[in-house]
């Protein structure tokens, strides 16, 4: 690679952009921008935010996109997301208290051995998006993301 702060995806080779300018700069910028029109649209979808004037008091977290390759090789998909910088936020300010919300390995075991015993047909599937639905306390102000 040219460049050391190249960021590349080996197993298609295709260079994976690591910040917005890159994204929008790069010969697959079509692609990068479709992604993020695609992650956008989800987080409308879901309600997730609202545009609103930043109150005197708060201050506004920031965000940063970030880039990745998904699927196979004979067909990759470019994968963009939005992600907060929540380590910027304060303590007793911002929020009051952090919860990541996982399913416990025993609670898997238990409802494989029911659908076992019940016959029941299960199925997985990757939720897009499921942390977004996670109530919270207070309101998180962020910075809107750059082109948009």
């Amino acid at each position: 690679m040219d460049n050391d702060n190249e960021s590349y995806d080996q197993c298609y080779f295709v260079n994976v952009p690591t910040s917005y300018n890159e994204a929008i700069n790069c010969e697959s910028a079509a692609k990068w921008l479709q992604a993020m029109e695609e992650e956008i649209e989800t987080l409308e979808h879901n309600e997730t935010f609202s545009l609103t004037e930043l109150p005197r008091e708060k201050t506004a977290v920031g965000g940063k996109w970030t880039f990745a390759i998904k699927g196979n090789d004979e067909s990759p998909v470019c994968k963009a997301r939005y992600v907060v910088r929540g380590f910027s936020q304060v303590g007793g300010i911002d929020f009051t208290g952090t919860i990541s919300r996982t399913a416990r390995m025993e609670s898997i075991r238990i409802l494989v051995q029911l659908a076992v015993q019940n016959d029941w047909l299960l199925e997985q599937m990757d939720v897009k998006g499921a942390y977004l639905h996670a109530p919270t306390e207070c309101n998180v102000y962020v910075k809107q993301s750059p082109g948009y």
